[in-house]
Formats: structure tokens, sequence, C-alpha cells
């Protein structure tokens, strides 16, 4: 059975690669393409020069021999001239190796823009030979735009209203891992560096721990004494590579009903979504205009674009349009970047690190990804995920002078400070420090040989992003928001064995939770290959939807109190939000039976509106009873209040007096000003 499996697997693969073969005239520019005589140095396709003016930076791919045996010009795609300066380069035996730089006129930059490539012609003297090379670049004139590629210009941009007022988005993990559908269940989940099981780990001649996201599969199999491995085994043969999986997921992809999952997502109370456009396996849901030559076109690319289906229906049912990009692991790119494996794994972290440091090509791969993010896709939120690979601040500007009222969240420091918040404690921070620091400047010595970009510490961010256990306990300070993001289950991609679903009433509290503490929530949906989604995760997130229609007015469009909860005189949980009018949402569980009375310290009710119109709980007009004693309201709610489907939360709005509003407005807690 499972020689005929594997028999399949290959005849898919192969017929799919004789049909892309037929489609070449579409294929994307290969940015290593080894076809090509010279490199462009990405590292410099966005730097901005005085005046509007860009720099770029050009190579002979190969060794020189002679003096002045190289001449070379640039022109623009389909002749378009490029304005440079110095007007031709020489390479030489003694210098072909160093990168020249040469600068395009700010007059170039937009015809060169619209055409995406620069043609790069040479003549070697002494042979007579020409050569040739055709580079995707993306130069931007960011002379007169609003935004510079600067943290401190950057830091001048303020998160939208629609961003606050959404509260609830959904994730959208739809990955070629979803065909195995596989991950251990009691595996890790966030970024809780469990240092016990590390060492346990190492004592058996192995690394990180198995984690419990579907979407990891191709690292997890990476261990070979691991559940992943062994499951990857009996299923599809250890010879089957995992980038096999990729014609299974087309087929299967290719008829999915996106129009009727961003529907799912509308009924659900999302407001936007964050659509995974390319995760760590480097499989492109997209259509990249560059494309590296370590995995076949059929493998790299995704046979739809479905970033585009789906952004288009998102956007028609109302919703803002995010889009997710792994900005630093390409397991299809890499094999220095699997965390998982025997105890010598560990010596990838130190040299994926260096690699996205120093790999120019890379760089400009992942750069050129979000430029065509942005250009094509139209994109509200740019959601970069582990780290970034260059200068963030160039992306963020390119997308923020089209977008001014885009988001990003904080995952875009250099991989060299990817667990910067993990070692952010007394005793170790200092250490941690003192290496990250020396590596840093070995790395930056490193490019006096190649120009690199430095390691980037500071980077610009409109909300800070947790992940499962990764969560605050109380409410932020009122300059800073966060957004929480976790799956229904254990694992954001869908995987056939998860575990410990979430119900309905426990995302109704999570929800409530993070909304009070100045936050979102970005709730996960992992569909199967076919684009449907397992019933374990939609009764759950269509309980909070029935919920969210009775109660959203206490979610959508609110900001904390002045705490984020207390409780009760009679010592129940009271959580809180509050809105533009002066309104106090009060959620608080249901009695399961019989009346129940709250009295909540420190809230008086404005009474110069209708008593009605002063208390009321929301989804019902009538029986709750309240009176005002001294400085407390007193609450009765009626045995007959019930609450929104599976959810036992109700939520209580008061119309607070106006000493106390005006008071709250003119506090340095208020999340008003």
């Amino acid at each position: 059975m499972k020689m005929r499996i594997r028999t399949l697997l290959a005849m898919q693969t192969w017929l799919l690669g004789i049909a892309l073969a037929g489609a070449a005239s579409a294929a994307p520019l290969l940015l290593d393409d080894p076809r090509s005589d010279f490199v462009i140095n990405g590292e410099d396709l966005l730097l901005n020069a005085p005046g509007g003016d860009a720099w770029i930076s050009v190579r002979p791919r190969n060794p020189v021999y002679g003096l002045g045996a190289v001449k070379v010009t640039l022109t623009g795609a389909g002749g378009l001239p490029v304005v440079v300066s110095p007007k031709q380069l020489s390479f030489n035996a003694l210098n072909w190796f160093w990168p020249q730089k040469v600068k395009v006129s700010a007059s170039a930059l937009s015809a060169i823009r619209q055409k995406g490539r620069i043609d790069i012609n040479g003549k070697q003297v002494f042979t007579g030979r020409t050569l040739h090379g055709e580079v995707q670049v993306h130069l931007e004139n960011f002379a007169k735009q609003a935004y510079q590629p600067t943290v401190a210009s950057l830091s001048k941009h303020r998160m939208p209203d629609w961003y606050k007022d959404a509260k609830l988005g959904y994730f959208v993990h739809w990955t070629v891992s979803s065909v195995p559908a596989y991950a251990n269940p009691q595996g890790m989940v966030g970024f809780a560096i469990d240092a016990g099981a590390l060492v346990n780990n190492l004592s058996k001649n192995r690394f990180y721990p198995e984690l419990a996201y579907g979407e990891w599969y191709r690292s997890n199999m990476q261990d070979k004494k691991g559940q992943t491995w062994a499951h990857h085994a009996a299923n599809f043969g250890a010879s089957f590579d995992y980038y096999g999986f990729v014609s299974l997921f087309n087929a299967q992809q290719r008829t999915a009903d996106v129009d009727g999952l961003a529907r799912f997502i509308k009924d659900a109370g999302g407001k936007y979504t964050v659509f995974v456009t390319q995760h760590h396996d480097g499989v492109s849901f997209f259509k990249p205009s560059v494309l590296h030559s370590r995995l076949p076109t059929a493998q790299a690319v995704s046979e739809r674009d479905v970033t585009g289906d789906f952004s288009r229906a998102v956007k028609n049912q109302g919703m803002k349009s995010g889009l997710y990009y792994s900005g630093y692991f390409d397991w299809g790119y890499s094999k220095k970047q699997f965390v998982h494996g025997d105890a010598s794994a560990a010596k990838n972290l130190l040299g994926a690190a260096v690699e996205a440091t120093t790999d120019q090509n890379f760089r400009a791969l992942v750069r050129s990804h979000y430029m065509d993010l942005i250009d094509q896709y139209d994109p509200d939120l740019l959601w970069n995920d582990l780290a970034y690979i260059g200068d963030p601040a160039e992306v963020q500007a390119y997308f923020f002078n089209r977008k001014p009222d885009g988001v990003v969240n904080d995952r875009w420091k250099s991989p060299l400070r990817f667990y910067d918040s993990v070692f952010a404690q007394p005793g170790v921070s200092a250490v941690y420090q003192g290496v990250i620091g020396g590596l840093q400047a070995a790395v930056n010595a490193a490019g006096q040989r190649e120009p690199i970009t430095p390691t980037v510490t500071t980077v610009f961010s409109d909300f800070t992003t947790h992940e499962y256990v990764d969560f605050p306990e109380k409410a932020y300070p009122n300059t800073r928001y966060f957004e929480n993001t976790r799956g229904v289950g254990r694992s954001f991609a869908y995987t056939a064995n998860d575990v410990d679903f979430l119900s309905g009433d426990a995302l109704v509290h999570f929800l409530v939770d993070v909304v009070s503490k100045n936050g979102n929530l970005l709730l996960n949906i992992g569909p199967r290959p076919d684009g449907s989604i397992p019933e374990e995760q939609a009764t759950p997130i269509r309980e909070l939807g029935e919920w969210l229609k009775v109660n959203g007015g206490g979610i959508y469009g609110t900001r904390p109190w002045r705490e984020a909860s207390n409780v009760s005189r009679q010592g129940d949980k009271l959580t809180y939000t509050t809105d533009r009018d002066g309104h106090l949402y009060v959620f608080v569980d249901r009695a399961d039976a019989g009346e129940k009375v709250l009295t909540l310290p420190g809230i008086q009710v404005d009474v110069s509106v209708p008593a009605t119109a002063a208390v009321a709980m929301l989804g019902r007009t009538d029986g709750l009873r309240w009176s005002q004693v001294g400085n407390d309201l007193r609450l009765v709610i009626p045995p007959s209040a019930s609450s929104v489907g599976a959810s036992k939360l109700v939520a209580i709005r008061v119309r607070l007096s106006r000493p106390v509003w005006d008071a709250y407005l003119a506090s340095p807690a208020s999340y008003w000003r």
C-alpha cells in the first residue's frame, strides 16, 4: 500500500511538472539564475540617496582574469535608459569580487519601477565574449514621500482607528502541511522556551522539542527520534520528500471556495483577516516576480493565486485584508534553518542567522516578495513572522507611502536579535547582550568585504505580538497596543490529531479578556487542503460569532477602562470596556439559575437620562433592575436573563455620570486621550 501511495504521488508530481513546463513564459525571474553573468547586490535596491536617487551595486558572478577585462553598461528593461554615474563599470582580476556602486538618478526611477527589471550588458575585452544579466529590482524615490526608510520617520505613523476598533481578526494558515496533517499534540506552543525540555532532549542527542504546530512539519520531521518523523515514515515512506505534498495540496486547493471562507469569517464576527502567503516551508501562495533556483517552480509556488482570490473575497465582505509572510525562515532555500534534529542542530541557530545577514540573494528575494504583496494585493496589514533579513524600515516606508492607514506588527528584528525577549531577564540579559553584541560586530566586520545591512536592533511597529502562552496579565500602558494570536486548538495549520480545542464559551471569555487589556484577538483558522474547516474549529468559532451579534457593542470600537477587571462586592469577576459615548460595559458570568445580585464598586450612573438608557443588558430590553448605593452600582439580574448560545457571559451597558467620565478622560490611564 505504501508503495502504491508513493507511486501515485510521484506520477502526480511528474504530470504537474509537464503542465507547468508549458507555461514557462509566465515563469518568474530567478534571482540567483546561474545563467546570469552578473549579480546585483540586493541590499542596495531601495536605499534612499540625497535628491531621491537610488543606489545599486553590481559585480560579476565569476572571477575576471586580466586587467581591465570586463566593461559593463546598465539599461532598463525594454531599452529604457538608466542614468547612472559612472556610466560604465570596469572589473578586473583585482576588483571583480567587490561590488561597485552606481547611482540611478531620480528621473529614471519611475520608468524602471514600471518595468521592474534592469539589463546588465558587458564585454570581456581580451576574449570578446559578451556577457548579460537581467535582474529584478524595486527602486523607490523616497525624497518627497511622507515616510522615509528610517525608524525616526516611521515613528510618526499613528495606528488607524479601524485596527483599534476591529478587536477580532482571523488568521488563516492554509499551508502544504495540511496534507500530512500531523503534529505532536503534546508539543510546545508559543514561545515558552522550556529549559528542562531542551536539556532532556540534548541528553538524548536531540535538540529542540517538537512543536504542536502542524505548519512546522518540515522542521519537526528532521528529528529522527521524534513522533513527526515516525508518522511520516510510516504513512508516506522515509524517502518521500516534503515538497512532494505540494502537488497534492494544489489538486485540492484548486476548487476550494474562498468566497465561502470569507463569508464564514464575516459571520463569525471578524473585522479583518491575516492570510499566510508564505510560511517557513517557502511555498508561495501568491504570484512572485522572483524565485530562487533551489526548488522547482512547481514546488515553490502554488498553482492557484489564492492570496489574490482570498484578498478579493475578504474585501468584498467589507473586511480589511492583512497578509502574513515568513521574513526569516525559508526551508526551501536554506538547509541551515531547521531547529529540529540531533544535537548538532544547535549550530543551525547561529548558521541561519549569519546566512540571513550575509546572503545577498536571500535578502533580495524576501524584499522582492514583500514588494509583490504590496503592489499586487493592496494589503491593509503586514504581518511579518520570526524576524526580517535586511532593513525592515525600507519595506514599511514603501508600504505606508501607499497605505497610510496600514498597520505592521513587531516581528521585524534581525535574526541575530530573535531571542531578545526570551533573554530579557535579570542576570541573563547582560550576558546575552554581550554575546549578541560581539556576534553583531563580527558580522558587520565581515561586511567590509561585501556590503551588508548591520543587524537591526530597533524596529518600528504599530503593535506588539503575543502568541498562546505569551500573554499580558494586565492592561498595557495607554500608548501601546497588542495583538494576541492563537488557534482554537494547539496548532495553527490543520492537523487531524489536534487536541484540547477551546469551547465557544472559552473563546468569548478570551476575547473579552484581550479587549479589556487594550488588544485585538487574531484567532486562527486552519482549513483542510480543500478549504473546508473542521467542525472542532468551526463550532466554537460560530458560537463566538453568535455571541458577538448580541454583545458586540461592548467589544467593537471600545477601549479599556481605568482597570481591566476587578470583583463585585459579592466576589464575582467583572471585566470592563468603554465606548466613545461615555458608556462602561461590564462583562460578568450570569447565574446558572435564580436571581443574580451584583454590586459594582465605584461606579456612578448618569441619572440625567431615562433609567432604561442609563443601565441595560445587551440583547434585552426589560428585566434588569438597578439602584445607586453611594458610590456603588447595585444590579439585579432576573432569573429569566439568558446568555447567548454556549456562553454564560453577559454584557451590561452603564452610562457613566459626567464627573466620573470626565475624570477618566483627563487621567493618564485614559485610552481615549
